[in-house]
């Protein structure tokens, strides 16, 4: 039989004839580290990986004994899991940089027992996670993709029998500006002030969510026209100047 740490698991002993004057049946294990078992009950606890050999005896009249045999094999469980992350900061607007991929270390990696991962994102609006096996290696891995700005937690767990193993890793998403627009006069006008006057320019940034709406203004020539931090022109004499 093949049990997993934790497990318990009861035989049941059939004595024939019905009529018996003997049917006790004591039980014994032969490595209890890896199963214990009850001598009364024949409940087999697992306590530890490995293989053992359960044993009947049942002692019948005139000093004999009838004996009955049977193997366990409690799997091997998992001791240790931890995950890696290629990349914790994504970029929505870049299709090779707006995903990413975690990667699970299993020890030991020859485990025999459900080692399957449970992926979480505590926030899908920011970012998503999908888990993926390998149907012929196995081999197990996530892939987190960027949806909006913001910072998720992404978690992966392992459960069986009880045992539980948690890992979580931050990820920062980032939007990357696609469009960048000034509304209030057109790339191929000019625009005519009067010494002293002052303008303001406008503008539009898409995507609305974007990580990186900060404008840095700048004026050719500072002593015809200049401008401040918030776009705001001021003309000083006459000349011609590219904001």
């Amino acid at each position: 039989g093949r049990m997993e740490v934790g497990d318990t698991f009861t035989y049941n002993a059939v004595v024939s004839p019905e009529n018996a004057n003997y049917k006790t049946v004591t039980w014994t294990s032969r490595t209890p580290g890896v199963a214990t078992i009850d001598p009364d009950t024949g409940q087999v606890n697992a306590v530890a990986y490995g293989d053992t050999t359960i044993t009947g005896t049942l002692a019948n009249g005139l000093g004999r004994t009838i004996t009955i045999t049977r193997d366990i094999h409690v799997r091997k469980p998992v001791t240790a899991f931890s995950i890696s992350i290629a990349d914790s900061v994504l970029y929505v607007g870049d299709s090779t940089k707006d995903h990413t991929t975690i990667t699970p270390t299993i020890t030991p990696s020859d485990n025999e027992v459900d080692d399957s991962i449970t992926w979480e994102s505590d926030d899908t609006d920011i970012a998503t996670v999908q888990g993926f096996t390998d149907q012929q290696t196995g081999a197990q891995h996530a892939v987190v993709t960027g949806v909006s700005r913001g910072t998720v937690t992404i978690t992966a767990t392992i459960s069986h029998y009880g045992q539980q193993f948690v890992q979580t890793v931050q990820v920062e998403v980032k939007v990357l500006t696609q469009s960048f627009i000034i509304t209030n006069q057109d790339a191929l006008d000019t625009l005519y002030l009067e010494e002293e006057e002052e303008f303001t320019y406008t503008t539009d940034i898409q995507p609305e969510n974007s990580t990186y709406t900060s404008v840095t203004w700048s004026s050719s020539v500072q002593g015809v026209a200049r401008v401040d931090e918030y776009g705001k022109v001021t003309a000083h004499k006459p000349g011609e100047a590219t904001i």
